[in-house]
């Protein structure tokens, strides 16, 4: 007789639990509104986390998942095995460091100014004449900038801390994205009304990674839970529960 899909994920994770090459993960995410956030018993908390706690649970994983800056959480995840980092960007540098259970989520970077600014921007080189433009240290948002040749970035390590510094007037602009803009601007202590899109410059995916060096069965299995829970509607459901604006990422951008 067939084994049910769910009977063998159940399976599976008792005999990957067995293997002489199961380890323990360390499981990291960062402080990124309103996907994951702290809760208010000091735990990690947030649609992103209830998804991977789901996940959890059918594998039979039980590690604790802790909340980190993002800059420590990256160098961790790129030379240390059994490491699983989330959200992620999915980019051309990144796509061959680490593997990929995903996509969680999709929208676009863009630079966001306030909302009474005179700025307009038509193009990145416009955005690099202008005298000062936050990002988050580390992050995605940073890396693309870089790239790209800005030298005018100044780095933060709280995106809130970009908001404030906006509407303080000691940014002119912040890489933002148009999923968490408002939940950032919100925390910072100000109205969403209060802060404008001015400039798109990448649309991205998000995903769970696991450091290159961890097994490929782990990841599969992941991989695997993931798209049940997905042809299940559970991932639109946990989700949904927190932001009701989400909506299914597109096809998974796996080429660059």
């Amino acid at each position: 007789m067939a084994i049910r899909r769910g009977a063998f994920r159940i399976w599976l994770a008792a005999f990957l639990s067995g293997c002489a090459f199961a380890q323990t993960l360390g499981i990291y995410t960062e402080t990124q509104t309103p996907w994951q956030y702290e809760g208010a018993d000091g735990t990690p908390a947030g649609p992103s986390v209830a998804v991977v706690k789901e996940i959890q649970r059918r594998v039979g994983n039980s590690d604790p998942i802790h909340m980190v800056p993002w800059a420590r959480a990256y160098a961790m995840i790129q030379g240390q095995p059994n490491v699983v980092l989330f959200l992620m960007t999915r980019t051309a540098e990144r796509n061959g460091l680490f593997q990929w259970v995903g996509p969680i989520g999709e929208g676009v970077y863009g630079l966001s100014v306030k909302a009474g600014s005179s700025i307009v921007l038509r193009s990145l080189d416009e955005a690099k004449k202008l005298e000062r433009v936050g990002v988050y240290r580390g992050d995605v948002r940073d890396q693309l900038l870089t790239e790209k040749g800005f030298t005018n970035l100044e780095r933060v390590t709280d995106n809130e801390m970009n908001a404030r510094k906006l509407m303080a007037g000691r940014i002119d602009a912040f890489a933002s994205s148009d999923v968490t803009i408002a939940s950032t601007v919100k925390a910072a202590g100000f109205d969403p009304s209060e802060v404008r899109l001015a400039l798109p410059f990448f649309r991205y995916q998000t995903w769970i990674a696991f450091s290159k060096q961890t097994s490929p069965d782990f990841v599969k299995a992941w991989a695997d839970t993931l798209e049940d829970m997905r042809r299940e509607r559970v991932l639109e459901r946990i989700i949904r529960k927190e932001i009701p604006a989400w909506t299914p990422p597109g096809p998974p951008i796996t080429s660059f």
